[in-house]
């Protein structure tokens, strides 16, 4: 109650004050809108020029793309994928680069002299996992991946 005894009394507008006022919000109602519709009307410019640059950085772009596919293409043509990896991973670990898995003369059955190097290739024997191989094989080709080793 108190805060009412305080309260100011609001004086009394004169009428060609509040006319005034309300034609100047008025005003600024139009102003805004045109305002509006000028930013609209600049971002559907700024969509036509962007989109006619998004083509033209696509065509650039797909030039590019082609050109380093032809690279790439001419590349693999010449080395092929796994072309000379067994040579070059012999040179880079000799200790480690698993050999060949298949049987020695000395172990081949029937062999009537150990030392007789001329086998014909009907007795040579494979060891190992062949379904293994293949995929250690494929692996080290980069043709497949997340392939772990078995621990045995």
């Amino acid at each position: 109650m108190e805060t009412d005894v305080y309260r100011k009394k609001q004086e009394k507008i004169p009428r060609n004050v509040r006319n005034r006022r309300r034609r100047h919000a008025a005003l600024q109602l139009v102003y805004l809108e045109r305002k509006k519709q000028k930013q609209f009307l600049s971002t559907v410019h700024f969509v036509k020029s962007a989109h006619k640059k998004v083509r033209k950085d696509e065509l650039t772009n797909k030039d590019k793309r082609d050109q380093i596919k032809t690279w790439k293409d001419e590349e693999i043509a010449q080395n092929p994928l796994g072309h000379g990896m067994a040579s070059k991973l012999s040179e880079k670990d000799p200790i480690r680069f698993p050999s060949l898995p298949v049987a020695l003369t000395s172990e081949l059955n029937g062999s009537k002299d150990n030392g007789n190097v001329n086998v014909p290739l009907r007795r040579v024997k494979p060891k190992g996992n062949l379904l293994e191989e293949r995929v250690y094989s494929l692996r080290d080709r980069k043709l497949l991946t997340d392939v772990k080793k078995s621990r045995r």
